[in-house]
């Protein structure tokens, strides 16, 4: 019989331009897997009450975060918005949310019952989503009586927000700032980075451990600070949000991430992070996307590199470096790929990666192109609530049909899992082309396998 997962798992060869941060390197990960995976026996202390080993990494997280408290996750940085939502959001609040933010805020919405208010990320003249605008957060918190403001930074392209005015308009107000900064786990080793959002102001903040440092999948950690959240809600919040059989190997691997990682791993690879930017930034073809003008900053672990030929797209960009040179990237779209790096890389890479990109930079004409958006994020109007929905009478049509109903399954593009139409939206002529557009160039669309989920009945 064969192992299908396994067997095909030993088979990869690629180099990992993609997470997760341990690059499969045994350096920066020592730990074996099978050799501590354990259950919560006499003297492993246990995740959803630690006092022992759990308490101590914890605490030991949030001094060096700049928290007043951590959690440790094991159930992604999915589960941390999830608990996040759960301990600052009761049914029928409001919730300014950036309708860029990751599927997991929709969820959110279902288990809290609380109700949505869409704001729309800046987008750049590359065309892609970028920075909140804090005048937007400014006239969102004058227009409601939100109890929580809901951002992602960095984006899946690594566009940071001003987190301090934004935390500080929303504190004016009395709501929460809660920040997906699961992209973002590696900022506070690094100057060469942006300043992380818990040191500046933010109340709640999830770090996806395993995307940016030398992690094992579904490592996360939930931090918060100041006096507007709730402790008690919070901890239980995020023991409902856990397995009760946490993994000892996932636990461990953020525990030995914080403790291992030294000033001078940093300064390695951010000097030849800098190089492999610099050498990228003379393309013109194959273009490296830079900090966008408005935009507060930009991590720069993320290679973001614009297609500016008609002769290719970034799908057949992200073929060639894959079968030709042997690099498996993290994203690719018609305009663009990325590749995401981490302290973990072989920087041998680096540089045969910019070679690569260099040949093809001198095989294909360069042709201005207009923007187009990857993904379509704007300002849904909703309907009906998440909530609402989760529970109400559903079909699923044929999506030629839907145009005009409500629909009551999110249809998201993955990576990054952002949702192209909301639950609750009246789906368009336009998302309906735009899953074509997007299934035709191999995007995997999730939500619509079968057609889409619309509510019965509702005109």
């Amino acid at each position: 019989m064969r192992d299908f997962i396994y067997d095909t798992l030993k088979k990869q060869t690629s180099y990992p331009f993609h997470m997760p941060g341990h690059k499969r390197n045994k350096k920066f990960l020592p730990i074996d897997a099978v050799e501590c995976d354990f259950t919560e026996i006499t003297g492993l202390d246990a995740l959803h009450s630690p006092s022992g080993i759990i308490k101590q990494a914890q605490d030991s997280l949030a001094c060096f975060l700049g928290a007043d408290e951590s959690f440790i996750l094991v159930n992604g940085g999915s589960g941390g918005i999830l608990a996040a939502m759960l301990a600052v959001l009761s049914p029928g609040d409001i919730a300014i949310t950036a309708s860029n933010c990751h599927s997991s805020v929709q969820n959110g919405f279902i288990f809290t019952g609380a109700v949505p208010y869409y704001i729309d990320p800046i987008v750049c003249k590359e065309g892609i989503s970028t920075h909140i605008d804090p005048e937007r957060i400014k006239d969102a918190l004058s227009e409601t009586k939100a109890k929580a403001v809901i951002i992602v930074s960095p984006t899946y392209e690594g566009i940071v927000s001003d987190i301090e005015k934004i935390a500080k308009l929303a504190h004016e107000k009395g709501a929460v700032l809660i920040v997906d900064e699961c992209h973002g786990a590696h900022f506070p080793y690094s100057p060469y980075f942006p300043e992380s959002a818990i040191r500046m102001g933010a109340d709640i903040v999830v770090n996806s451990y395993h995307k940016t440092l030398p992690c094992f999948n579904q490592a996360a950690v939930l931090s918060i600070k100041g006096k507007l959240v709730n402790r008690q809600r919070i901890k239980q919040a995020v023991s409902m949000t856990m397995t009760t059989s946490p993994s000892y190997p996932v636990m461990a691997s953020v525990d030995h991430a914080k403790n291992s990682l030294t000033e001078e791993d940093f300064k390695k690879y951010t000097h030849n992070l800098d190089n492999l930017r610099k050498r990228l930034s003379k393309n013109k073809v194959f273009k490296l996307f830079e900090k966008p003008t408005g935009a507060f900053d930009i991590d720069r672990g993320k290679i973001t590199v614009f297609v500016n030929t008609e002769e290719i797209d970034g799908i057949t960009l992200s073929k060639i470096l894959r079968e030709k040179y042997l690099f498996e990237l993290e994203f690719c779209s018609k305009e663009y790929i990325i590749a995401m790096t981490s302290v973990a890389d072989d920087f041998d890479m680096y540089i045969k990666f910019a070679e690569a990109v260099e040949m093809l930079e001198k095989e294909y004409a360069y042709s201005k192109k207009d923007p187009q958006r990857s993904v379509v994020f704007s300002s849904p109007h909703i309907e009906a609530t998440p909530r609402d929905i989760f529970f109400s009478e559903k079909e699923t049509i044929p999506i030629q049909k839907s145009e005009g109903k409500i629909c009551a399954l999110a249809i998201t593009a993955f990576p990054p899992d952002i949702p192209i139409i909301f639950p609750g939206e009246r789906i368009t002529k336009e998302k309906i082309e735009r899953i074509h557009s997007l299934k035709k160039n191999n995007t995997l669309i999730t939500g619509c396998e079968h057609g889409i989920t619309v509510l019965k009945g509702y005109v």
